[in-house]
Protein backbone atom coordinates (compact mmCIF):
# COMPACT_ATOMS: atom_id res chain seq x y z
CA UNK A 1 0.00 0.00 0.00
CA UNK A 2 2.78 2.23 0.60
CA UNK A 3 3.48 2.24 -3.14
CA UNK A 4 -0.51 3.03 -3.96
CA UNK A 5 -1.54 -0.62 -4.41
CA UNK A 6 -4.81 -1.14 -2.79
CA UNK A 7 -5.76 -4.69 -4.81
CA UNK A 8 -3.91 -7.24 -5.58
CA UNK A 9 -4.08 -10.60 -6.82
CA UNK A 10 -1.65 -14.21 -6.14
CA UNK A 11 -1.04 -15.90 -9.22
CA UNK A 12 -0.46 -19.47 -8.21
CA UNK A 13 1.56 -19.46 -4.87
CA UNK A 14 -0.68 -22.00 -3.93
CA UNK A 15 -1.88 -25.24 -4.96
CA UNK A 16 -5.18 -26.40 -4.18
CA UNK A 17 -3.56 -29.37 -1.32
CA UNK A 18 -2.01 -26.27 0.46
CA UNK A 19 -4.35 -23.41 0.00
CA UNK A 20 -4.32 -21.70 3.10
CA UNK A 21 -7.68 -20.64 4.72
CA UNK A 22 -9.53 -17.20 3.21
CA UNK A 23 -8.30 -14.21 5.34
CA UNK A 24 -8.59 -10.87 5.40
CA UNK A 25 -5.00 -8.52 5.33
CA UNK A 26 -5.81 -5.54 7.00
CA UNK A 27 -8.41 -4.35 4.91
CA UNK A 28 -6.24 -5.02 1.40
CA UNK A 29 -8.44 -6.82 -0.85
CA UNK A 30 -6.76 -9.66 -2.68
CA UNK A 31 -7.81 -12.67 -4.77
CA UNK A 32 -6.01 -15.92 -6.01
CA UNK A 33 -5.48 -17.61 -8.73
CA UNK A 34 -4.86 -21.66 -7.55
CA UNK A 35 -2.33 -23.40 -9.00
CA UNK A 36 -3.23 -26.59 -10.65
CA UNK A 37 -0.34 -28.06 -8.91
CA UNK A 38 -0.99 -29.52 -5.89
CA UNK A 39 1.76 -27.59 -3.46
CA UNK A 40 1.70 -24.54 -5.90
CA UNK A 41 5.17 -23.11 -5.61
CA UNK A 42 6.52 -24.62 -2.73
CA UNK A 43 9.19 -26.56 -4.74
CA UNK A 44 9.97 -23.58 -6.48
CA UNK A 45 12.66 -23.51 -7.86
CA UNK A 46 12.80 -27.36 -8.48
CA UNK A 47 9.11 -27.72 -10.62
CA UNK A 48 7.54 -31.12 -10.20
CA UNK A 49 5.98 -32.33 -13.45
CA UNK A 50 2.14 -32.92 -13.66
CA UNK A 51 1.26 -36.12 -13.78
CA UNK A 52 -2.41 -35.60 -14.70
CA UNK A 53 -5.26 -35.47 -12.35
CA UNK A 54 -6.99 -38.61 -10.57
CA UNK A 55 -10.39 -38.81 -9.77
CA UNK A 56 -9.85 -38.50 -6.39
CA UNK A 57 -7.91 -35.80 -7.00
CA UNK A 58 -10.43 -33.82 -9.16
CA UNK A 59 -12.94 -34.46 -6.31
CA UNK A 60 -10.56 -33.26 -3.74
CA UNK A 61 -10.00 -29.48 -6.58
CA UNK A 62 -14.07 -29.57 -6.34
CA UNK A 63 -14.33 -29.45 -2.86
CA UNK A 64 -11.41 -26.55 -2.52
CA UNK A 65 -12.37 -24.71 -5.16
CA UNK A 66 -16.51 -24.70 -4.44
CA UNK A 67 -15.70 -23.82 -0.80
CA UNK A 68 -18.10 -20.51 -0.30
CA UNK A 69 -14.60 -18.29 0.36
CA UNK A 70 -14.95 -15.46 -2.79
CA UNK A 71 -11.54 -14.76 -3.45
CA UNK A 72 -10.63 -17.42 -5.92
CA UNK A 73 -10.45 -16.27 -9.30
CA UNK A 74 -9.30 -19.46 -11.20
CA UNK A 75 -6.45 -21.74 -12.09
CA UNK A 76 -3.07 -20.81 -12.93
CA UNK A 77 -0.68 -23.01 -15.24
CA UNK A 78 2.83 -22.59 -14.97
CA UNK A 79 4.31 -23.69 -18.86
CA UNK A 80 8.12 -24.13 -19.87
CA UNK A 81 8.97 -26.01 -17.07
CA UNK A 82 10.11 -29.68 -18.42
CA UNK A 83 9.17 -30.54 -22.30
CA UNK A 84 6.18 -30.46 -24.41
CA UNK A 85 4.18 -33.35 -23.01
CA UNK A 86 4.18 -31.95 -19.82
CA UNK A 87 2.79 -28.27 -21.54
CA UNK A 88 0.20 -30.02 -23.45
CA UNK A 89 -0.70 -32.14 -20.16
CA UNK A 90 -1.28 -28.80 -18.04
CA UNK A 91 -2.95 -26.54 -20.75
CA UNK A 92 -5.43 -29.80 -21.56
CA UNK A 93 -6.46 -30.34 -17.39
CA UNK A 94 -5.84 -26.53 -16.90
CA UNK A 95 -8.45 -25.66 -19.37
CA UNK A 96 -11.08 -28.17 -18.49
CA UNK A 97 -10.49 -28.15 -14.61
CA UNK A 98 -11.21 -24.35 -15.24
CA UNK A 99 -14.26 -24.49 -17.08
CA UNK A 100 -15.76 -27.39 -14.90
CA UNK A 101 -15.79 -24.93 -11.94
CA UNK A 102 -16.72 -21.98 -13.85
CA UNK A 103 -13.33 -20.10 -13.64
CA UNK A 104 -10.98 -18.39 -15.56
CA UNK A 105 -7.76 -19.60 -16.32
CA UNK A 106 -4.07 -18.00 -15.96
CA UNK A 107 -1.14 -18.78 -18.27
CA UNK A 108 2.08 -18.32 -17.49
CA UNK A 109 3.96 -19.28 -21.01
CA UNK A 110 7.36 -17.91 -20.76
CA UNK A 111 9.59 -20.53 -22.06
CA UNK A 112 6.75 -22.72 -23.58
CA UNK A 113 7.20 -25.88 -25.68
CA UNK A 114 4.14 -25.03 -27.01
CA UNK A 115 3.21 -23.07 -30.43
CA UNK A 116 1.28 -20.09 -29.04
CA UNK A 117 -1.61 -20.30 -31.57
CA UNK A 118 -1.78 -23.78 -29.17
CA UNK A 119 -1.89 -22.47 -26.55
CA UNK A 120 -4.83 -19.23 -27.84
CA UNK A 121 -6.95 -21.61 -29.46
CA UNK A 122 -7.38 -23.65 -25.80
CA UNK A 123 -8.17 -20.33 -24.17
CA UNK A 124 -11.68 -19.02 -23.50
CA UNK A 125 -12.47 -15.17 -23.20
CA UNK A 126 -11.79 -13.62 -19.88
CA UNK A 127 -8.79 -16.52 -19.86
CA UNK A 128 -5.01 -14.74 -18.94
CA UNK A 129 -1.88 -14.72 -20.87
CA UNK A 130 0.42 -13.20 -18.32
CA UNK A 131 4.13 -12.73 -18.80
CA UNK A 132 3.31 -11.02 -22.48
CA UNK A 133 6.31 -9.24 -23.52
CA UNK A 134 9.01 -12.09 -22.15
CA UNK A 135 11.55 -12.36 -24.21
CA UNK A 136 12.42 -16.14 -24.17
CA UNK A 137 11.13 -19.38 -25.94
CA UNK A 138 7.32 -18.71 -26.94
CA UNK A 139 7.70 -15.25 -27.25
CA UNK A 140 4.48 -13.23 -28.67
CA UNK A 141 7.30 -12.06 -31.82
CA UNK A 142 8.19 -14.80 -35.01
CA UNK A 143 10.63 -12.95 -37.36
CA UNK A 144 10.57 -9.51 -35.49
CA UNK A 145 6.79 -9.79 -36.22
CA UNK A 146 3.73 -10.09 -34.16
CA UNK A 147 2.22 -13.79 -34.02
CA UNK A 148 -0.88 -13.99 -35.74
CA UNK A 149 -2.19 -15.90 -32.65
CA UNK A 150 -1.63 -12.91 -30.58
CA UNK A 151 -4.39 -10.84 -32.65
CA UNK A 152 -6.66 -13.96 -32.38
CA UNK A 153 -6.41 -13.67 -28.59
CA UNK A 154 -7.33 -10.12 -28.25
CA UNK A 155 -9.85 -10.61 -31.12
CA UNK A 156 -11.49 -13.58 -28.72
CA UNK A 157 -11.17 -11.19 -25.68
CA UNK A 158 -8.41 -13.11 -23.92
CA UNK A 159 -6.41 -10.96 -21.46
CA UNK A 160 -3.06 -10.02 -21.54
CA UNK A 161 -0.83 -9.43 -18.79
CA UNK A 162 2.47 -7.71 -18.40
CA UNK A 163 3.08 -9.34 -15.07
CA UNK A 164 6.25 -7.95 -15.31
CA UNK A 165 8.34 -9.49 -12.50
CA UNK A 166 12.35 -10.17 -12.59
CA UNK A 167 12.69 -12.85 -15.36
CA UNK A 168 9.59 -11.93 -18.09
CA UNK A 169 9.96 -8.28 -19.70
CA UNK A 170 12.07 -7.80 -22.65
CA UNK A 171 12.80 -4.41 -24.46
CA UNK A 172 12.89 -5.59 -27.58
CA UNK A 173 9.53 -7.66 -27.62
CA UNK A 174 7.99 -4.65 -25.48
CA UNK A 175 9.11 -2.12 -28.01
CA UNK A 176 8.26 -4.02 -30.97
CA UNK A 177 5.04 -4.92 -30.07
CA UNK A 178 4.32 -1.68 -29.26
CA UNK A 179 5.57 -0.63 -32.77
CA UNK A 180 2.67 -2.55 -34.10
CA UNK A 181 -0.30 -1.17 -32.05
CA UNK A 182 -0.51 -4.37 -29.23
CA UNK A 183 -1.09 -3.06 -25.73
CA UNK A 184 -1.47 -4.75 -22.77
CA UNK A 185 -4.83 -5.02 -20.54
CA UNK A 186 -3.00 -5.37 -17.74
CA UNK A 187 -0.10 -3.69 -16.01
CA UNK A 188 1.06 -6.11 -13.06
CA UNK A 189 4.59 -6.56 -11.36
CA UNK A 190 4.28 -10.49 -10.48
CA UNK A 191 6.55 -8.96 -7.15
CA UNK A 192 7.39 -11.41 -4.72
CA UNK A 193 9.52 -10.96 -1.12
CA UNK A 194 12.58 -11.45 -3.47
CA UNK A 195 11.89 -8.76 -5.88
CA UNK A 196 10.60 -5.77 -4.46
CA UNK A 197 12.66 -3.14 -4.59
CA UNK A 198 14.91 -4.91 -6.47
CA UNK A 199 16.04 -4.56 -10.03
CA UNK A 200 14.53 -4.13 -12.90
CA UNK A 201 10.87 -4.74 -11.19
CA UNK A 202 11.35 -2.49 -8.06
CA UNK A 203 7.59 -1.77 -7.64
CA UNK A 204 4.26 -0.92 -9.85
CA UNK A 205 5.00 2.64 -9.76
CA UNK A 206 8.44 2.37 -11.11
CA UNK A 207 7.28 -0.05 -13.60
CA UNK A 208 4.76 2.58 -14.69
CA UNK A 209 7.66 4.51 -15.21
CA UNK A 210 9.80 2.70 -17.47
CA UNK A 211 6.48 2.00 -19.63
CA UNK A 212 5.71 6.07 -19.69
CA UNK A 213 9.73 6.85 -20.45
CA UNK A 214 9.02 3.99 -23.75
CA UNK A 215 6.19 6.47 -24.70
CA UNK A 216 3.22 4.98 -23.28
CA UNK A 217 1.01 7.50 -22.12
CA UNK A 218 -0.68 7.98 -18.87
CA UNK A 219 -4.57 7.11 -19.95
CA UNK A 220 -3.17 3.76 -20.54
CA UNK A 221 -1.03 3.36 -18.00
CA UNK A 222 -4.19 4.55 -15.86
CA UNK A 223 -6.63 1.68 -17.70
CA UNK A 224 -4.32 -0.87 -17.56
CA UNK A 225 -3.28 -0.54 -13.74
CA UNK A 226 -6.30 0.79 -12.44
CA UNK A 227 -9.77 0.94 -14.30
CA UNK A 228 -9.13 -2.90 -16.23
CA UNK A 229 -8.05 -4.66 -12.86
CA UNK A 230 -10.88 -2.90 -11.18
CA UNK A 231 -13.29 -4.40 -13.01
CA UNK A 232 -11.67 -7.90 -13.79
CA UNK A 233 -11.01 -8.68 -9.86
CA UNK A 234 -14.19 -6.66 -8.78
CA UNK A 235 -12.63 -4.74 -6.62
CA UNK A 236 -13.97 -0.70 -5.93
CA UNK A 237 -11.79 1.84 -4.34
CA UNK A 238 -13.10 2.74 -0.76
CA UNK A 239 -14.27 6.91 -1.08
CA UNK A 240 -11.74 8.86 0.23
CA UNK A 241 -8.56 7.29 -1.14
CA UNK A 242 -5.92 8.89 -3.21
CA UNK A 243 -2.13 8.46 -4.67
CA UNK A 244 -0.41 11.82 -5.18
CA UNK A 245 2.50 10.65 -7.85
CA UNK A 246 5.54 13.31 -8.17
CA UNK A 247 8.10 13.25 -10.95
CA UNK A 248 11.42 12.51 -9.55
CA UNK A 249 14.06 14.45 -12.32
CA UNK A 250 17.58 12.78 -12.46
CA UNK A 251 19.00 10.09 -15.00
CA UNK A 252 17.74 6.66 -14.73
CA UNK A 253 18.49 3.03 -16.41
CA UNK A 254 15.03 1.26 -16.64
CA UNK A 255 16.41 -2.33 -17.05
CA UNK A 256 14.62 -5.35 -18.31
CA UNK A 257 15.33 -9.14 -17.58
CA UNK A 258 18.11 -9.76 -20.01
CA UNK A 259 20.23 -6.52 -19.46
CA UNK A 260 18.71 -4.43 -21.98
CA UNK A 261 18.46 -0.79 -20.94
CA UNK A 262 16.21 2.46 -21.76
CA UNK A 263 17.52 5.44 -20.53
CA UNK A 264 15.19 7.94 -18.86
CA UNK A 265 15.45 11.40 -17.73
CA UNK A 266 12.38 10.91 -14.30
CA UNK A 267 10.53 8.12 -12.77
CA UNK A 268 7.51 9.04 -10.59
CA UNK A 269 7.35 8.60 -6.84
CA UNK A 270 4.09 8.27 -4.80
CA UNK A 271 4.13 11.25 -1.98
CA UNK A 272 1.12 10.37 -0.70
CA UNK A 273 -1.20 7.44 -0.20
CA UNK A 274 -4.36 7.43 1.61
CA UNK A 275 -6.86 4.30 1.81
CA UNK A 276 -10.27 4.95 2.88
CA UNK A 277 -9.27 8.29 4.68
CA UNK A 278 -6.48 6.26 6.47
CA UNK A 279 -2.93 7.86 5.71
CA UNK A 280 -0.60 5.38 4.46
CA UNK A 281 2.37 7.40 3.54
CA UNK A 282 3.37 10.94 3.25
CA UNK A 283 6.68 12.17 1.95
CA UNK A 284 5.38 15.58 0.88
Amino acid sequence: MRFGVFGAADAGTFGWDNLPASRAVAGFPYKRWVSLLPEGLATYPISPRHEGITPEAEERIHQVMQTPRGDILGIKIRLGQHDRRDDEALLADGVRIADSLGLQLMVHFTDTFLPLAAIVAALRPRDVLTHVFHGRRGSILVNDRLDPAIANAVHRGIVLDVGHGSNHFSWPVFQKAQAQGLLADMISTDVTRRTLNRAPLFHLPFVCSKLVNANLDWDQIYRSTVANPLAYLGFTIPRNSAVVLQPRYASVAFGDSHGNVVKGSRWWDPVLVIYGGRLIWNAI
